[in-house]
Order: structure tokens, then sequence, then C-alpha cells
């Protein structure tokens, strides 16, 4: 519904997202693929939505939990593409290291 919406993001959608963004909803692995497609609907409709808040953090810590687990990783970095993408540089400045160190552990695994 929110992928289809032209006109902005509705009232239950922003009140959905500190849910979606919460650690509860991302530890059952049937729900990550799904969870990460509507994060990256909401990056593409609404970025600001991000701005406020720890909201960056969470995403950061969200694409980091997934990278850890091998069932997950290929969800992890399309929402890393998608936090490059639609997110400021003046933004992702500060995580970049971090997200360099878990791309460098995950190149180690993958070798």
């Amino acid at each position: 519904m929110l992928y289809s919406r032209s006109n902005g993001t509705s009232q239950v959608f922003l009140d959905l997202l500190p849910i979606v963004l919460s650690d509860q909803v991302w530890s059952e692995k049937s729900n990550q693929t799904a969870l990460v497609f509507l994060l990256k609907v909401y990056l593409q409709k609404n970025v600001d939505l991000f701005l406020v808040e720890n909201r960056v953090q969470q995403l950061f810590n969200i694409f980091r939990s997934l990278c850890t687990r091998k069932t997950s990783r290929v969800d992890g970095l399309e929402l890393l593409s998608h936090i490059i993408q639609n997110l400021p540089l003046s933004v992702i400045q500060p995580y970049l290291t971090y997200v360099i160190d878990i791309l460098t552990i995950l190149s180690g695994v993958c070798v």
C-alpha cells in the first residue's frame, strides 16, 4: 500500500515506522525480506523520516544484524544499497568506517 501511494506517507505508515525499526520484528527470519522491502519504500518515499531521532543508527544496526547471518546477507546488502542511494552523504559519512568494517568481515567470510 505504501509502495503504490503517490501522494506521500499516510499517518498509518508514519505510526508503523518505529515498529518496523524495532529489534523485535527483525527476530523472525521469515519477516526480514518483506521488512527490507518496506524500509526501501520508506527511504524512497520520504527520506526525512529517517533524519530524526536515532533512526539512521537503527538502519545501520539492522544492516549489521542482517549481515551477521548467512541467510540474510543479501537482504542486508540490499538495505545498505538503498541507504546509500537515498540518505544524504553528510548523514551517512559518520557510519562509513562501521560499514567498511562489516563489509571487510563479509569479504573474508565469502572467500
